[in-house]
């Protein structure tokens, strides 16, 4: 990538303040703000303040994409850039020309060349490295940020010949892939391509705002009666029944779009939607895995996998998914501790620990990732460690009961039944059906020989907590792992 006298070719990443963009609070870094004085105004049309108070023009207008690409000029290459996006929500693209004149490209007739590009993430963009040597560069230039990175990119013009090589097929392209959806609306259509159904996807909008749950029901059933092949009309419903908290009626609506239009794979990302708050995370592995058949790039099913695979006990899929996540930048806290506790299930306990710091560097005060770094330690037989860890937590708060059972589990391991014993009665009188902690407080009264108390534990566990009898016994006599 070639590089300007003075900042083509760099990063500007403008951290949090992009976000705050639509709030009217952009914290712009002066070498951002210099660079958009001196080469994107003129472009794009909009001084910083009119930018940052509206993004680009159009319905997508990508506020909260993490790298913003800007090329010299408009490029014949809209069409190669809608086709190997996937969707338009991995990338959008935008024409100098239509920005400057406030044209929505939706409305504009005949072929409009890419001047700027939003990007979705750090993994979208190396993901269009992979597919296109247009992006091969940027990546090398960029690959080094950090995920929760946000910023602009001062690109060079593509490479002539690559520039001519894609000419055959950019009209084609164009005409096939400019709504942003393709094939993902197999057998529907969008109202991208109808300015009446647009007209008629506002209206309905407009009718929810201001009528009852039943008008807005009844003005649904009418719509999709007469014109049932716009997928946005369903995904438009089902999101206002989950903002009405019907979140059981929200899967009906996919399930019965999806009898209709069983190719239409924009209806199984609407449905991995539905399923998660409806809580149905089976439903949320069938939608997701679906859909992702046609973008796997899709950082919000990665999420929803990942979510759905924890309650489920799929620790692998798990892993797996909030690895994704992370190159995506969409984890919380709680996110964090449920990547490492998928981890630490897996037995795979340096990276479990890696990540349980991460969220506790992220949020000092997060207990659960302090405890989880003390079990994660005690697992790995750095008992020391665990112990001074678990202390610190139950220093901060003495009626966190994970903690009292962290540390007498690390007592447990380091072979001090004694001092592990009380720890773990602390644990379960602060939650008297606590399943790892009476079943670490049978092996310790068996290992320090505390014959009558252990057949008296035993007698009560096996009348509130049986399974954890059974694991007991299958797990005497050798190494605990949790």
């Amino acid at each position: 990538m070639k590089q300007d006298a003075v900042i083509q070719g760099k990063w500007f990443g403008v951290g949090a303040g992009w976000l705050d963009m639509e709030t009217g609070k952009p914290a712009w870094p002066e070498r951002a703000a210099a660079a958009w004085e001196a080469h994107l105004q003129k472009r794009v049309g909009y001084d910083r303040k009119a930018f940052s108070r509206s993004g680009m023009p159009g319905r997508f207008a990508a506020i909260n994409y993490a790298i913003w690409v800007f090329f010299p000029e408009d490029i014949v290459m809209s069409g190669h850039l809608f086709y190997i996006r996937k969707l338009r929500d991995n990338m959008t693209v935008f024409n100098y020309g239509n920005c400057r004149a406030r044209k929505n490209p939706i409305d504009m007739p005949g072929y409009c060349g890419a001047g700027a590009l939003t990007i979705r993430s750090k993994y979208i963009l190396r993901k269009l490295a992979e597919v296109s040597p247009l992006f091969a560069p940027i990546w090398e230039d960029l690959k080094g940020i950090s995920p929760d990175e946000r910023g602009f990119y001062l690109a060079d013009a593509p490479d002539p010949q690559w520039l001519e090589a894609i000419q055959p097929s950019e009209q084609r392209m164009f005409d096939a892939f400019r709504d942003g959806v393709g094939p993902a609306i197999t057998g529907m259509k969008s109202v991208e391509q109808s300015a009446a159904a647009r007209e008629c996807l506002a209206a309905f909008e407009r009718i929810q705002q201001s009528l009852m749950f039943a008008d807005v029901e009844s003005s649904f059933k009418r719509m999709v009666a007469a014109t049932p092949e716009y997928w946005e009309f369903w995904e438009s419903y089902a999101t206002y029944c989950l903002d009405q908290d019907q979140t059981e009626l929200a899967c009906e609506v996919v399930k019965k779009a999806q009898n209709q239009y069983p190719d239409c794979l924009m209806l199984d990302r609407l449905g991995t939607f539905c399923c998660l708050r409806h809580g149905d995370w089976r439903g949320v592995v069938k939608h997701a895995v679906r859909y992702r058949e046609l973008n796997p790039w899709d950082s919000f099913a990665a999420y929803a996998l990942s979510a759905a695979a924890i309650e489920l006990k799929g620790y692998s899929l798990a892993a797996q998914s909030f690895e994704e996540c992370a190159e995506h930048k969409c984890l919380s806290g709680d996110d964090m501790i449920n990547w490492g506790a998928a981890l630490f299930a897996l037995r795979r306990l340096e990276e479990a620990l890696d990540v349980f710091r991460k969220a506790a560097a992220r949020k000092p005060d997060c207990l659960h990732a302090l405890n989880n770094i003390g079990m994660t330690l005690a697992s790995m037989g750095q008992v020391d460690e665990a112990v001074a860890c678990c202390q610190r937590v139950v220093e901060r708060d003495p009626a966190f009961r994970l903690a009292w059972d962290t540390l007498g589990f690390a007592h447990l391991k380091a072979e001090r039944y004694e001092q592990a014993v009380p720890a773990l009665l602390k644990a379960v009188e602060l939650e008297p059906n606590y399943p790892d902690a009476w079943r670490h407080l049978l092996h310790a009264y068996d290992r320090s020989g505390q014959a009558e108390k252990l057949a008296g534990a035993k007698a009560w566990v096996a009348g509130i907590l049986p399974k954890e009898v059974a694991r007991y016994e299958k797990e005497k006599g050798t190494e605990i792992s949790d």
